[in-house]
């Protein structure tokens, strides 16, 4: 899966345990300019 959108914000990254981490972030993904969408990934 590609998506295309700007990045809004960038978590901290999280040791979920001893050996995997993980980063969020938030796109906004314009599709419809009207109605943006955030997609927390």
């Amino acid at each position: 899966m590609n998506i295309k959108g700007k990045l809004v914000e960038i978590f901290d990254t999280v040791q979920v345990t001893e050996t995997f981490k993980k980063r969020e972030f938030i796109i906004e993904d314009n599709k419809n300019p009207e109605y943006p969408e955030y997609i927390k990934v």
